[in-house]
């Protein structure tokens, strides 16, 4: 048979269309496949959301100080009255409020004051004297408001220590006067005092006592002498 040149173009072209047709399939096949909208709805949805954490900031407060303001009061002293001296040199002790009076040895250490438990004004004199120890006397101005009397100042006293009065201390008793002030002395063997004496006064009493260390055994003559002068000279 045979072949024209009309067919051979004819075989040509349908080749060639053969090889653009394979060509442009296979181009096809490699291309990558695009994403449907509904497929890219589908993925949103069905992923987990990524919540944003906002690091919380620590706040501190810082408090607000107050400095409080402190009143200070400063109490006023009560001036020390000079010792007034006497002609005999010795000096004349004033009760700062005017209640008693006395004279005293110039050298004598003297310490005074208010308890301020029951307001007893006590008046404390050490004695320089040559014997070793303490030497000296004390005065005492101790509210009385019952207004006892006598023996019944010596019970009182006994009996805020739960004790009852020695009989030693009955049998002392004596009674004295003291510049017109009606008193008594007894006995009453302490640490360190002997004799104690008793004046009672409005409303309050003076126990007075000369007092001694306990390294000394008693109170010395030259103590007792003073002692003597001092409430002898005791005004109310």
């Amino acid at each position: 048979m045979k072949i024209t040149r009309q067919w051979i173009i004819v075989a040509v072209i349908a080749a060639v269309g053969v090889l653009i047709v394979a060509f442009t399939f296979t181009a096809l096949i490699k291309q990558p496949r695009s994403v449907t909208a509904e497929a890219l709805l589908e993925k949103t949805a069905t992923a987990t959301p990524i919540i944003p954490t906002a690091t919380p900031r620590k706040i501190t407060a810082t408090p607000k100080t107050t400095t409080p303001t402190v009143k200070v009061v400063t109490p006023t002293p009560r001036p020390t009255a000079t010792p007034e001296l006497l002609e005999n040199g010795w000096y004349l002790y004033h009760d700062p409020d005017g209640e008693f009076s006395f004279e005293y040895p110039k050298d004598t250490f003297l310490q005074a004051g208010t308890r301020k438990t029951d307001s007893t004004k006590f008046v404390e004199m050490q004695f320089r004297l040559p014997v070793g120890g303490y030497q000296g006397m004390s005065i005492r101005l101790i509210p009385n408001p019952k207004n006892l009397q006598g023996m019944e100042i010596i019970d009182g006293l006994y009996q805020k220590k739960n004790k009852t009065t020695p009989e030693e201390v009955k049998e002392s008793y004596k009674k004295i006067e003291i510049n017109g002030m009606k008193g008594f002395s007894v006995t009453m063997r302490d640490a360190n005092t002997e004799i104690t004496i008793i004046i009672p006064v409005k409303g309050k009493y003076f126990m007075i006592s000369p007092v001694h260390s306990t390294v000394a055994v008693s109170v010395d003559e030259q103590t007792l002498k003073i002692f003597y002068q001092v409430i002898e000279s005791l005004k109310y």
